[in-house]
Formats: C-alpha cells, sequence, structure tokens
C-alpha cells in the first residue's frame, strides 16, 4: 500500500509540476522571489490546476509517510520523472526518444536495486528536540546561503540554485509530515498546541516560493535535476539521521545501495535535460490555459 501511495503522489507531482513551471514562465521577471509573485501566479489557470494536482500528492504522501519510512517514499517519488515522459508522449505523441527510454530504465533498475537492498524500516516516528534544532540550523545556513548566491545572477543559475534549496525544504516538509502524521493520530488537542503541524505548513509555503521562483528564472532543464536529486537524497539523510530508520549498510547492500544511486542519478539527469519533458510544461499548459 505503501508504494501505492507514494506513486499516486509521484504522478501528481508530475502533473503538477509541468502545470506550475509553464504558469511561472508567463509572469515577468520582475516579480521573481518577489511578494507578489503568488497572487501573479494565482491568476493563471494553469498553475491553479498545479495547485489542485499538488494538493492531491501532498495528500497521498502524507498518507504514505503515515504508514512507511522516508528512505522508502521519497525514492519513490523520483518515479514522477517517468511519468512526466509519459505524459510527455500523450501530450505530443512521438516525443520520446532511445535515450528517454534507456534514461528511464537506468531509474527503474536504480530504484529496484536500491530498495531491494536498503531494506528501509519505518524508524522511530518521533525525533528527539535536540535533533530537531540541529537539523533547523543546518538546513537554515544552506537555504539562506543559496538564496543569496541565487541572487547574484539573473541566468540559468539562479534557477538551479533556487531549486536545490526548494529541494532541501522539500525534503525537510516530508520530515515534517511524518511528525504530523504522528500528532494527528494523538488527537485534535496535540494537532492544535504542538509545533510540527505549523513547521509544516511555514517551511512547505516557502519551498513553494522558492520552486516557482526556480520555474520562473529558467526552463524546467535549469531547475529539475537539482530538485529531483536534491530532493531525494536530502530526504533519505533525514531519516537515516533523524527518525533512526535503518538501511543496510553490510558488504553487498552498501555496493548495491551505491550502484542504485549512482543509475538513479545518471538517469535523473538525462531524462530532466532531455527536450521531451523540457517542452511538455509549455504543451500542457498551453491546453491548461485555452
Amino acid at each position: 500500500m505503501v508504494v501505492v501511495l507514494a506513486l499516486g503522489s509521484a504522478l501528481c507531482y508530475a502533473v503538477a509540476t509541468v502545470l506550475q513551471q509553464r504558469g511561472a514562465q508567463l509572469t515577468t521577471a520582475k516579480v521573481s522571489l518577489h511578494p507578489r509573485l503568488l497572487p501573479e501566479l494565482l491568476k493563471l489557470p494553469a498553475w491553479r490546476a498545479g495547485i489542485v494536482a499538488n494538493l492531491a500528492a501532498y495528500g497521498l504522501q502524507f498518507l504514505a509517510l503515515r504508514r512507511g519510512s522516508l528512505v522508502l517514499v521519497q525514492p519513490l517519488l523520483v518515479s514522477g520523472l517517468l511519468l512526466a515522459l509519459l505524459l510527455g508522449e500523450l501530450v505530443s505523441p512521438g516525443a520520446l526518444r532511445r535515450r528517454d527510454l534507456l534514461a528511464a530504465a537506468e531509474i527503474a533498475v536504480g530504484l529496484s536495486l536500491f530498495l531491494v537492498a536498503a531494506s528501509p524500516d519505518r524508524g522511530s516516528v518521533t525525533a528527539t528536540s535536540a535533533a530537531w534544532a540541529r537539523l533547523a540550523i543546518a538546513v537554515g545556513l544552506a537555504v539562506v546561503g543559496l538564496v543569496w548566491a541565487a541572487s547574484r545572477f539573473r541566468d540559468r543559475r539562479r534557477a538551479s540554485l533556487l531549486a536545490v534549496a526548494a529541494g532541501v525544504l522539500f525534503a525537510v516538509t516530508a520530515a515534517l509530515t511524518k511528525a504530523t502524521g504522528d500528532v494527528v493520530g494523538a488527537g485534535l488537542h496535540d494537532l492544535l498546541t504542538r509545533w510540527p503541524p505549523y513547521a509544516l505548513v511555514a517551511v512547505g509555503l516557502a519551498a513553494v516560493v522558492l520552486v516557482q521562483g526556480a520555474y520562473q528564472a529558467g526552463p524546467l532543464t535549469s531547475s529539475l535535476p537539482f530538485l529531483s536529486v536534491v530532493e531525494p537524497t536530502v530526504g533519505v539523510a533525514i531519516g537515516v539521521l533523524l527518525f533512526h530508520e535503518h538501511v543496510a549498510v553490510q558488504g553487498w547492500a552498501l555496493a548495491s545501495e551505491a550502484a542504485g544511486v549512482v543509475l538513479v542519478m545518471r538517469g535523473i539527469w538525462s531524462v530532466t535535460r532531455t527536450t521531451s519533458v523540457a517542452g511538455v510544461g509549455e504543451r500542457v499548459a498551453g491546453r491548461g490555459a485555452q
């Protein structure tokens, strides 16, 4: 069930990505990372449709994380890239090329290899306050540094740096989602009086602003590769370090995990830089705006 929920979430995220990237591209450059960016985007039908898809994706991810581990769920969300390829083929038949299929095969094989070798378990749902504090400091410094670096550029590097920052925050959002799931199970009083739900909203909004800034600052090929690599990588690291989720590290398991990660990263980079994915946002959103 966890795998089904995660794959459903990946599908919805794929649809949301292509819709929202196109919507962000239709805004003017002067509002990038400006408070007016989100109001501008809300005027666009395609972007609003992307919000609906994002909400569906988040709901499915929430259910998956209540039942499974970050180490299992976050890598499975990478399959959204494969679904984006299929979406592109549906919108524009014949767009898939041989290298797209090879990259998709690398991702599928790499994911399978990593998950089978890692044998992840659910770990401890409740992390210590000290662990959360260390995570907040590390993430805060990293994101501030990345946003500052992005502000110094007006080209594709801006989109890439903002995408890395957004990927880090989306990984933290997944961790907070897992923590919030525990709070929800404790009842309404805990939901209203404990901090994880409020932190989830704040970090989630910050991640949305950053990723929309990345989409607005350049083409999808400048942001999606970095977002797709950083989010699951940081998510797995948080799962292991914060929630003590188990990942096998003995002998062949470690070697297999490393090989799986390499295959996934190679496939992600190839898929997200191919024209069949880069152009799908314009084709889908163009129809959504009609």
